[in-house]
């Protein structure tokens, strides 16, 4: 018996039933052979929905099965119809089926006797738990969740593709229903056996370093995690005794050809050093780019371009008109006419004309367009022809993958569709830090006695790292796949693990470390692809890249500008930097050089150059203290200016402080630092030639180590530079440039030089550097014209000709296609006893009233907007417990282990559910049908006006910061978090807007903006296509939104109560009736110079 299998059959146990001890040490324990179980119910909550069908299956010991399938009475009280429309619709259970049948307890009781002690493989284990605890079964049963052995197993994209899951493994050809009633313990059988197939038909080294890994933590979670060591134990003797479930097939399915009894018996020995198995294994990011070598790169500009050609635009009608109707037919059903949409084709074309002109095109694509595929296409065909990149930019990640997952493969089969069989090359492109440095996870392999969750962090990401074929560390779920007491230890040795891991820029030197590196590796994918998808904030880094750019979502490029070229970097991240060299103090510490200096011998050269590092190590604390120290005297001095100083003034305290009297100090303790930092950098690097002669046993982790610091510490010194610039020995601060020192939550402080004007700066300085530029969004229309658009984006400095006479004026041309959705499927509520939002608890209670009553009733569907994150974490945390006993999933931004674009994913997949977020969802996520049918936005998104904001003001007059900057981002957050709910023509749902103000005549612009019947005066057919408005309190206007998504009669027979009452005060805000609408303004054509909207001043809350 090989090392791996000794050390798997001392950790095993039996754990079956309550989860006994084991056997003998080296005696493999007798384990019960598993049931799989699946449960049909109308909703996630055990205290308000009902059971309907226990389904579950166990080997019979004979190579047969035995099956248990109980349909049950999910409401033996209630004088309504037994069966639910969901569960006709979903389950396809009628009220006939289920007259007669037993009641939940007495079924859950047959199940406990059919299943006796056998552990359970069920879709989700949290819903067999939560079921078992309210109808009196076994709690303490060992259930594992198909998506805890995919996290386990092949942690990436598809461990995080919950409501799928199952179909997604289930092979080609099986014969299972799609949806909730595909969840049968015979698809079960079979997912299991795929999953554990795909993960036994890898490379063997690849086995055997994931089980090399596995079996370490397991030995770790003996002695700490008993709960989690029962579910690594099930899960991997399911994996070594497939004989004990899967060979009972029965004929369910073909048996994988790696399943069989003893497959951990032929891996490798466990003693062999993982590092080794590692070293020999290439990424799987190092296959694709290997077959790109052979073409050449394509330019990103090219002086022979043209526009559009003839042949291109008719295949492009042809496309729209013809294949992507009929191929959307193939897809889902139905007529070519309903697939057909004229403002996409028009969209389409404008982008079509603009690429290869010297012009910017600015697009108003209202929600519903579908304007991916209408730039993605003809950037293809003009790409292809001129052989030129063209680069989309959009706002998030998720927005990258969406369109790359979804839009792209779409494009590439109506091409086919129209015979257009030429190679299409297309990539994605993010950050380097977005990426896993390969040659990082080499150096970071835990010590032999290192902890488990260090073990199974490690473990899951070189599976991931050798699986993933991009490297893509957002596919990385952070979510444990174990459940046990050492959970949120779990996640965070995952964060200190991923950042570990992260490419960074200058991270692989060596060439052969660069060929291995994911991040170089996307790069080089990039650079050989017509069409490059990206990150707006990766655009405006890398101009020299990408000429010809495509910008979704747009209205975003002014504040993507600002963090882009901008300076931030805190006191307490620079200590950090600093710390994670060396910590004084501190016995036996892991810190690279406390590491050298225990190991260097005490004559040696390379003990001299670390004495010296560490002496400068010393010198940049101590500098770092004196900068601190001045920064800290300017903050007093300021805390008293601002005493006898309007608050609009309080941006310009740190320019009269520099230009004053305490400038030269701090000017001294700025150049200190950055002086001392240099020399630290210096050495730590002097000090790494040296100690590399020696080839000290772990060094690679130490040089690793070190390599991020030193990277970190010049990143550090840019920023110190960029917020205190000298020339000849004196201050001198940037007038495009706000200087200053913040302080954060907890008293901290901040050294910041952010860019003023973004605006500015796009339209004089990046725009004429595109060769052409194309940008969507459906916000770029607002007031009734473009002008709001065009002066957040400095689109209308790029007009207007240098002052020097240098850079003539750039044509922009506009165009808005026409709106795509009939809104009068929406229901818009504005309760008016909502307390003020200036109360911010009585608010925010207010909320979380409203989310936990409406959320009970509708079991989720509902996505809340916030404009502060400490609200959404307030509000989550509050709620977490109320939505956890009733099975409800509750995810809110900035929630432990789980990252923003995981969150949307998790809330996409899983219907019932309710999330809470900010920035990121009122933006670009799309949650079409069912998942979003309840859209609350807690306040109006007004931006809060800081030091920054009268900096603005100051620099170009208040009235012009309001019209360019501060409306028009306003009105367009607004705009784009109403468009989450409607996402294709057949949704429906209702839209609660929880500000009080927006009921009053000072903040009427807001609902202008939306497409509703403000005024119900209106002529009847001028109320066509628009979303109906209810105004009163919370009481009727919940109401309203339980009748209008017709779930009134639901909600009575589940013994709910319709009514809402709010328990704290109401609002203090008068409302006032509607005004009327507003004069339709004249549109503004393709000549016309853009104007300025003018916004009174009372109309803002400050």
């Amino acid at each position: 018996m090989g090392g791996r299998r000794g050390r798997l059959v001392d950790a095993m146990i039996q754990y079956g039933g309550t989860g006994g001890g084991g056997g003998p040490q080296g005696e493999k324990a007798v384990a019960f052979a598993p049931a799989f179980v699946s449960i049909w119910a109308t909703g996630a909550d055990p205290a308000h929905d009902g059971l309907f069908r226990l389904l579950a299956l166990k080997p019979d010991g004979h190579g047969g099965w035995t099956a248990l399938d109980q349909l049950v009475d999910p409401f033996p009280d209630s004088t309504k119809e037994g069966a639910t429309a969901r569960m006709a619709r979903e389950f396809g259970i009628q009220k006939t089926d289920i007259e007669g049948c037993p009641l939940a307890t007495e079924a859950w009781a047959s199940l406990e006797t059919f299943l006796g002690e056998a552990p359970v493989v069920a879709l989700d284990a949290g819903s067999i738990g939560s079921w078992a605890q309210a109808l009196g079964g076994n709690r303490r049963r060992l259930v594992l969740g198909l998506e805890q052995l995919a996290l386990l197993l092949i942690p990436g994209r598809l461990a995080t593709r919950r409501a799928d899951l199952l179909q997604v493994l289930l092979p080609s050809g099986h014969d299972t229903h799609k949806g909730a009633r595909g969840n049968t313990p015979e698809a079960l059988v079979v997912a299991l056996a795929e999953l554990m197939g795909r993960f036994l038909g890898q490379n063997p080294a690849i086995v055997a370093l994931a089980l090399g890994g596995l079996t370490r933590a397991l030995h770790g979670l003996r002695a700490t995690d008993s709960q989690a060591a029962r579910q690594l134990e099930f899960a991997l003797d399911l994996l070594d005794r497939p004989s004990v479930w899967a060979l009972s097939t029965g004929g369910l399915f073909n048996m994988p050809p790696s399943l069989r009894d003893g497959c951990l018996e032929d891996t490798p020995d466990a003693e062999d050093d993982l590092s080794s198995l590692l070293a020999d294994l290439p990424p799987a990011a190092a296959a694709t780019p290997q077959q790109w070598r052979q073409h050449e790169e394509v330019p990103p500009v090219s002086l022979a371009v043209t526009p559009s050609h003839p042949d291109d635009e008719a295949r492009l009608d042809e496309l729209f008109e013809v294949h992507l109707p009929s191929l959307l037919v193939a897809e889902q059903g139905g007529q070519p006419q309903d697939y057909y949409r004229r403002s996409q084709h028009e969209v389409a074309q404008q982008v079509a004309q603009t690429l290869g002109r010297d012009e910017l095109l600015l697009v108003h694509a209202p929600t519903g367009t579908g304007k991916t595929l209408s730039y993605i296409l003809p950037a293809i065909l003009w790409a292809r022809r001129h052989k030129v990149r063209v680069a989309v930019a959009t706002y998030t990640r998720a927005l990258q993958e969406q369109a790359m997952d979804r839009e792209v493969p779409r494009a590439l089969s109506a091409l086919a569709r129209s015979g257009d069989l030429e190679e299409t090359r297309i990539s994605v492109l993010k950050g380097r830090e977005n990426y896993l440095c390969f040659r990082s996870l080499k150096v970071a392999v835990p010590d032999a006695d290192g902890d488990a969750s260090s073990w199974l962090a490690w473990t899951s990401l070189a599976l991931f790292g050798l699986t993933d074929p991009d490297g893509d560390l957002d596919r990385f779920p952070r979510r444990p796949a174990l459940l046990g007491e050492s959970n949120s230890q779990m996640r965070a040795t995952v964060s200190q693990m991923l950042h570990a891991v992260r490419a960074r820029s200058g991270c692989c030197s060596a060439a052969h470390d660069k060929d291995t590196c994911c991040a170089t590796l996307a790069a080089r994918k990039a650079a050989r692809s017509h069409v490059v998808i990206t990150n707006q904030a990766l655009a405006l880094a890398r101009p020299e890249m990408f000429r010809h750019v495509i910008f979704d979502e747009c209205e975003h490029l002014h504040s993507v500008a600002h963090g882009t070229w901008s300076h931030r970097v805190g006191f307490a991240s620079m200590r950090e930097t600093l710390l994670r060299l060396h910590r004084p103090g501190k016995g036996r510490s892991n810190r690279p050089l406390d590491v050298l200096e225990r190991k260097l011998p005490l004559d040696s050269g390379a003990r001299k150059e670390l004495q010296g590092a560490l002496q400068q190590w010393d010198a940049a604390t101590h500098c770092l203290h004196t900068l601190e120290q001045g920064a800290t005297n300017f903050d007093h001095w300021r805390r008293e200016a601002e005493r006898s100083r309007p608050p609009r003034e309080h941006h310009a305290l740190f320019r009269e402080y520099v230009e004053g009297d305490g400038g030269e100090d701090l000017l001294a303790a700025r150049l200190g630092a950055t002086g001392a930092l240099n020399r630290l950098e210096s050495g730590l690097e002097r000090l790494l030639e040296v100690v590399a002669a020696l080839e000290l046993k772990g060094f690679g982790r130490i040089h690793r180590t070190v390599d991020l610091v030193r990277a970190d510490l010049v990143e550090l010194m840019g920023h110190l530079v960029a917020w205190l610039p000298e020339k000849d020995g004196q201050p001198s601060l940037s007038q495009r440039v706000f200087h200053d020192v913040t302080c954060q939550k907890g008293g901290a402080l901040e050294l910041a030089a952010q860019l003023l004007l973004p605006d500015e700066q796009l339209g004089r300085m990046y725009y004429p550097s595109l060769a052409c530029g194309v940008f969507l969004s459906a916000t770029t229309c607002l007031a009734g014209g473009f002008a709001p658009a065009m002066a957040y984006l400095g689109l209308d400095r790029t007009q207007e000709p240098s002052a020097d006479g240098e850079q003539p004026g750039r044509d922009v041309r506009v165009f808005s296609a026409p709106e795509v959705f009939d809104y009068s499927r929406v229901l818009v509520g504005l309760p008016r006893d909502v307390p003020a939002p200036q109360d911010r608890h009585a608010h925010r209670n207010y909320v979380s009233e409203v989310i936990e009553w409406l959320g009970t009733r509708t079991r989720g569907r509902m996505l809340v907007l916030f404009t502060s994150l400490a609200d959404v974490r307030a509000v989550g945390e509050a709620l977490a417990p109320s939505f956890a006993q009733r099975q409800i999933p509750l995810w809110y931004q900035g929630m432990p282990g789980i990252g923003k674009e995981e969150l949307a994913d998790l809330f996409r997949e899983r219907t019932d559910s309710v999330l809470l977020g900010v920035d990121t969802f009122w933006y670009g996520a799309d949650f079409p049908g069912e998942t979003l049918e309840y859209l609350l936005i807690a306040r109006l998104p007004y931006g809060v006006p800081d030091s920054y904001h009268h900096a603005q003001c100051a620099a170009i007059g208040e009235k012009d910061q309001r019209k360019r900057v501060y409306m028009p981002r306003a009105l367009a957050k607004m705009r784009q978090g109403f468009g989450r709910l409607m996402r294709r023509t057949s949704d429906r749902g209702c839209v609660l807007i929880l500000d009080p103000r927006i009921c009053g005549p000072r903040h009427r612009v807001f609902l202008s903006e939306l497409p509703v019947v403000a005024n119900p005066m209106v002529a009847e057919d001028e109320q066509a296509g628009l979303a109906r408005v209810v105004r009163g309190d919370s009481r009727q206007v919940l109401h309203e939104c339980l009748a209008h998504m017709d779930m009134l009669a639901d909600v009575q027979r589940r013994r709910l109560g319709t009514d809402f009452e709010p328990s704290g005060p109401v609002s203090t805000i008068p409302t006032t009736p509607a005004p009327p609408p507003p004069i339709e303004p004249r549109a503004l054509t393709l000549q016309e110079a853009p104007k300025p909207m003018d916004i009174p001043i009372d109309d803002l809350p400050f």
